[in-house]
């Protein structure tokens, strides 16, 4: 068995418990979301061209916010949290490769 088998895949739930860890504390309704959210609602009315388009434009916005993340991380040496973040990051750049490859068509 590969290593990888044995990693578990993060959770909104263990992403909520590392910011508990450093005193903080997580998002917990929608409305707080909304308010603090980069990506916004759209018309609903795309095709599917332009409704992946979008798509891939807010996993643009959540990996750049990602990427700021790790590299706090790993200038504060959190190995934790980097390893949630590098998962994090692993499954949206796949899905973002899936999304962009079904656009070209």
């Amino acid at each position: 068995m590969s290593q990888s088998h044995f990693v578990k895949k993060p959770t909104p739930l263990r992403g909520a418990e590392r910011i508990r860890v450093f005193g903080h504390h997580p998002l917990s309704t929608l409305k707080d979301y909304i308010e603090t959210s980069e990506i916004k609602e759209v018309d609903h009315t795309f095709d599917s061209s332009k409704m992946v388009t979008e798509i891939l434009h807010d996993f643009e916005i959540i990996l750049t916010h990602l990427a700021e993340v790790h590299d706090t991380a790993a200038n504060l040496e959190d190995v934790g949290t980097l390893t949630i973040i590098q998962n994090l990051m692993e499954e949206l750049e796949k899905t973002f490769w899936m999304y962009s490859a079904f656009n070209e068509k």
